[in-house]
């Protein structure tokens, strides 16, 4: 069977079988993954069967976050239903999670205070590559947007405070974090 005929066949199962059929982990035809992955990308952005991307996105799972934390920054622009969902990953212990979530709203272009305050906190992640996704947002922001969104910075929104015994070690982490964060 060649690949358009692959490619055929795979378009008429449905998004729950192409799930499995994408999924490179248990498939060991890489085309027949890739065909699958392509098929459910179109699917989604016209907004067909994304609770399937939703369920990955707030699975408990790492492997099933990060497979669509993937999903969500290949998919290239806002699919109606997935901003909440992407929104939480911006307090995901993955920082690959983190990051799609600062992607997912630079493609889509959505903001409000929650996301605001996502961004915030991304900003002031300890993982490099979170950070510079949310100053790439930055670089393409409104100035009204991001005049707001830098002042959520400075009062450190979203900000993980740290807990040392020495009060003393909680001031300078934290002063540490802001200043990082503005410069």
């Amino acid at each position: 069977m060649n690949s358009m005929e692959m490619s055929n066949n795979l378009s008429e199962i449905s998004t729950n079988e192409l799930m499995k059929v994408a999924d490179y982990k248990s498939n060991p035809n890489k085309d027949s993954a890739y065909n699958a992955t392509e098929i459910l990308f179109k699917r989604w952005r016209c907004g067909v069967d994304t609770e399937f991307l939703v369920g990955l996105l707030e699975s408990e799972k790492t492997y099933e976050r990060l497979r669509g934390a993937y999903y969500l920054g290949e998919l290239g622009g806002a699919v109606e239903g997935l901003l909440s969902s992407a929104v939480k990953l911006a307090d995901d212990p993955l920082s690959s999670c983190r990051r799609a979530f600062v992607g997912y709203m630079i493609t889509s272009q959505a903001y409000d205070e929650a996301i605001a305050r996502g961004l915030a906190k991304c900003l002031l992640d300890f993982h490099l590559p979170v950070r510079l996704a949310v100053i790439k947002w930055a670089v393409g922001t409104a100035g009204k947007r991001l005049e707001k969104f830098s002042q959520l910075v400075e009062v450190r929104a979203g900000a993980v405070e740290p807990s040392f015994r020495n009060p003393l070690s909680d001031e300078f982490w934290s002063e540490s974090s802001r200043k990082r964060a503005i410069c």
